[in-house]
């Protein structure tokens, strides 16, 4: 029986070996980013059914008091109306307006069964039922100047950060390293081959005890590998380009809407600012008239109070959620403890 130690080796392939390697590095960079977007995006996500479960309690609160005022309005127009104080159309009137706010009742509070299974979905435990959520500290982002955010910048810090279209980028240098390995499908190849041991059953007359050599193997047909190879990793570069090109242009869109959406901000607050002085005033006025038994709407005072409330609230989630989705798209940790330093992940 012969035994021999054989060693071989490609010593020489075009770069080919290295081009490869270079393609399958960039496409680990590639996994890399995106699974650093899925992440992030799955924060944004919780936080927002968070915040939506909190505005559908809110507007549960609001709904309820309407239905509550308009239910007192009805029983009272019923006892007018048993004693001939009150019309048949006016009772009916009374009645429309408490079953219609009855059935916004029944919706608000469908909708806070809604949002929250929406939360738990999102966190992986749906058969959670999230019940009372704690409010979330916002202070961070009233330290964030909507003044000093420039447009260009803020899309300059998104086109140079955002993963998703680094991820792009890195499978574009992937393919243009494929394209190079396929151009060189064709070139020689250089190798070098070992053998020590029994080469044969007379090793004094043929082979001897060991051998070594060095071959070139220049491929003199490749049936259009190289061909259909470099067609393939063409085809995917061009098609990675127009990709890149059209995630640049959609997320300088992006960027635009939400600039220009935290810029309005600020007109927004002054808004609902307004509206809460002019609530509590009335809410007061009210208040005064009921104490000097006057006919009054306090009740309507109250919920106009609480529907100021609810727009503040809602003005706040607005303000995070748009500040949030900016840092998302600049490649930033989602956090509602963030502030305005955050830095790149």
């Amino acid at each position: 029986n012969l035994l021999a130690l054989h060693v071989g080796n490609v010593i020489y392939d075009s770069d080919r070996s290295e081009s490869q390697l270079e393609s399958d590095k960039f496409l680990l960079g590639q996994q890399t980013e995106i699974l650093k977007m899925v992440e992030n995006n799955q924060r944004l996500n919780v936080v927002k059914a968070y915040l939506n479960v909190l505005l559908a309690d809110f507007q549960y609160r609001i709904d309820n008091e309407q239905m509550a005022i308009d239910y007192v309005s009805y029983d009272d127009l019923q006892d007018k109306h048993s004693i001939g104080q009150v019309s048949d159309v006016d009772l009916l009137a009374g009645q429309q307006s408490y079953q219609k706010a009855l059935v916004k009742r029944q919706q608000a509070e469908q909708t806070q069964l809604q949002t929250r299974i929406e939360l738990a979905n999102v966190i992986g435990l749906p058969d959670a039922r999230p019940d009372e959520l704690k409010f979330p500290d916002l202070k961070s982002f009233d330290l964030r100047s909507s003044k000093n955010l420039k447009l260009e910048d803020a899309q300059k810090q998104v086109l140079e950060n955002n993963p998703q279209l680094i991820a792009l980028k890195q499978a574009q240098q992937s393919e243009i390293y494929a394209l190079k390995n396929a151009k060189n499908t064709s070139l020689p190849t250089v190798r070098a081959d070992a053998w020590v041991g029994s080469l044969s059953s007379y090793p004094e007359i043929r082979e001897g005890n060991w051998r070594a050599e060095i071959s070139v193997d220049v491929p003199l047909y490749d049936g259009g590998a190289k061909s259909s190879a470099m067609g393939k990793a063409q085809a995917n570069l061009n098609k990675i380009k127009a990709k890149i090109q059209k995630l640049e242009q959609s997320l300088r869109s992006r960027v635009a809407d939400i600039y220009f959406k935290i810029k309005m901000l600020d007109a927004e607050k002054e808004q609902h600012k307004i509206f809460g002085d002019y609530a509590d005033l009335y809410l007061d006025y009210s208040r005064a008239l009921y104490e000097n038994e006057s006919t009054t709407d306090l009740g309507d005072s109250m919920v106009r109070l609480s529907e100021s409330n609810y727009e503040t609230v809602e003005w706040q989630f607005k303000q995070a959620l748009l500040w949030l989705e900016l840092d998302y798209l600049q490649g930033k940790n989602v956090d509602l403890a963030s502030s305005s330093d955050a830095k790149p992940k």
